[in-house]
């Protein structure tokens, strides 16, 4: 019996390890078909990205629209688009991420379909392509997965054309005309377009049939329509026969940020005068002038074509804010409408007949203003520019022109100008120093006093400032110091000087705005040689700085300080003289 009941109970245990093994083994298979499915489901589900339009065109927006497409048989949830567009191309949907694309589905069914449309403006080269990346980020019940996506579209041409065209022969130093055309080859309507010049070192800029919207180099054309066109004529010279790049780059704006739409270069081919002509200032060319100068120019010539020049002529036009016209004189006739001096065979007999190998010179004089004209903060880099034009009728039979021409263009830089202005003060609330001491000084006993330094700077940007001034005798630095910039004064022990250095100072300071000001305080002691006398609290003030405009040094001083503190209204001159 024992036996029996022993032989059940183990059958009873393998029918139960049977079974365990079988619900282990079912849920081994579930959970294996279970994370099949779920793997598997990434292969069940479509992206596409695709241009809605059939071409793309750089600089002329297009849509993209993204399809995503569950085959599964579950829901996809926080189905999420990140799409990186790289630098070829921007997306018009926000301002501050224009590279990547972030766009959130929500969920999509089971044999669902969800639809994005996304704009783009492409920025990239035409007839290349470019790949747009990404990934798709979804849920299926507790589990996250990510699909990596891509597309590759073709940027197929641009969208404006420029052409430039330019004189068949262009002499060294004479005036000719460049004429930029433009269009829009699409019918997509442009509402913010400008023109950007880049212009070789050599060439000077005179004018153009439009204003410039920006110094002299930029035009803002605004509203192109589709198929429309335009054009912009520009007049200037070449100096000399370097090699002469001119580029023309037009330009977009979408969303506050300025694209690139197109960009073409032109070589400029130089042929050079057979006449000689040139400027100079008092004999020389690369004059840096002050303000209120008088200056002496020369314009010289000489026929080298190898005929007899008939009826030659000679213009100046004289351009600069601060040319001094009451002050001009020369015996040219003044075309007082252009500001524009002009010699011929009336004024100089000479010029009638000018035969091969002669030369000659013209010449004027005029004063500057003594001040700068500024009004804003804008009115910086002054300079002056006379545009010299050497013509005859007479045309050697190598030219292919209808007149002999010779030009010059000369421009002359205006160095700036900084003033430093040293005041003394024993009652000077508003600095928040406050100075103790006897007023009238005494022989042997402490007085402070603060000092400031107020600086003034007008047309160009400096660099490199120092101001500094000695301390006399009887007198101490107390280490009180303060400025309105970054930088304060300090004490020089050895050489027993204060010593301010500044970086730099913008142009205006002091004259639109606020000056660049510090203030120090001192301590002076006087003895019995200075009874019955002013003492001296500060030798004279120096400032050094280099014009970064004219690259030239410029200097300001202000007088020495004494306790005749002549700024310093609640002290009158006699408090000022020391007692015993």
């Amino acid at each position: 019996m024992a036996k029996k009941k022993e032989d059940k109970g183990l059958s009873f245990l393998r029918q139960l390890t049977i079974i365990m093994g079988l619900i282990a083994l079912a849920i081994v298979a579930g959970v294996g078909i279970f994370f099949f499915s779920y793997s598997s489901s990434d292969y069940e589900i479509n992206v596409d990205i695709n241009p809605v339009e059939e071409e793309v065109v750089k600089s002329v927006p297009f849509e993209i629209e993204v399809e995503v497409n569950n085959q599964t048989q579950s829901f996809l949830k926080d189905v999420e688009i990140m799409l990186d567009l790289k630098e070829d191309f921007k997306s018009l949907e926000y301002n501050d991420q224009q590279s990547v694309i972030r766009g959130n589905i929500g969920t999509i069914g089971e044999k669902g379909l969800s639809k994005r449309t996304y704009r783009i403006l492409p920025t990239g080269e035409p007839g290349l392509e470019y790949e747009i990346t990404g990934s798709l980020s979804y849920s299926i019940g507790k589990t996250s997965f990510e699909k990596e996506i891509s597309k590759k579209i073709k940027i197929d041409k641009s969208a404006i054309s420029v052409n430039i065209k330019k004189p068949e022969q262009i002499l060294a130093g004479s005036t000719f005309d460049i004429k930029v055309n433009y269009k829009n080859k699409t019918d997509f309507n442009f509402s913010d377009l400008g023109l950007e010049i880049s212009y070789p070192d050599n060439f000077n800029y005179m004018s153009s049939n439009l204003a410039p919207s920006s110094f002299n180099n930029y035009w803002n054309i605004g509203t192109l329509k589709g198929g429309g066109e335009g054009s912009l004529v520009i007049k200037g010279s070449l100096s000399n026969s370097e090699e002469s790049i001119f580029g023309v780059s037009v330009l977009s704006n979408f969303l506050n940020k300025s694209y690139l739409v197109s960009e073409t270069k032109y070589q400029l081919e130089i042929e050079k005068s057979p006449v000689s002509f040139n400027i100079k200032i008092s004999g020389n060319e690369n004059y840096v002038a002050k303000i209120g100068d008088n200056l002496h120019y020369e314009l010289s010539y000489k026929n080298g074509t190898g005929i007899t020049l008939n009826n030659s002529k000679i213009k100046a036009e004289l351009v600069g804010d601060l040319l001094d016209f009451t002050t001009l004189t020369s015996n040219a006739r003044l075309d007082s409408l252009n500001n524009t001096l002009i010699w011929d065979r009336t004024t100089n007999p000479e010029l009638k007949t000018l035969n091969p190998g002669e030369s000659g010179t013209v010449d004027f004089s005029i004063n500057l203003k003594s001040a700068f004209p500024i009004q804003r903060l804008g009115d910086k880099n002054f300079d002056l520019r006379v545009n010299g034009k050497f013509e005859s009728p007479s045309v050697p039979y190598y030219l292919s022109a209808n007149k002999t021409t010779a030009g010059k263009v000369l421009n002359t830089k205006v160095q700036g100008m900084v003033m430093v202005d040293a005041q003394g003060f024993y009652r000077d609330a508003p600095s928040g120093i406050v100075n103790e001491g006897t007023i009238p000084p005494k022989v042997g006993k402490p007085t402070e006093y603060t000092v400031h330094w107020v600086i003034r700077n007008y047309s160009t940007d400096i660099k490199d400032v120092i101001v500094s001034a000695g301390l006399p005798d009887g007198v101490s630095w107390t280490g009180e110091v303060k400025s309105n910039i970054d930088t304060v004064p300090s004490y020089d022990k050895d050489k027993k000087k204060v010593v301010w250095k500044i970086d730099n100072i913008k142009a205006t300071r002091g004259v639109i705005t606020s000056p660049v000001e510090a203030i120090f305080q001192i301590k002076a002691v006087p003895d019995n040689r200075d009874v019955g006398q002013f003492q001296s609290l500060l030798a004279n003030t120096r400032l050094e700085a280099i014009d970064m405009f004219t690259n030239k040094k410029l200097q300001a001083s202000d007088t020495f300080l004494n306790t005749n503190l002549v700024s310093d209204n609640s002290v009158e001159m006699s408090q000022g003289i020391v007692i015993r």
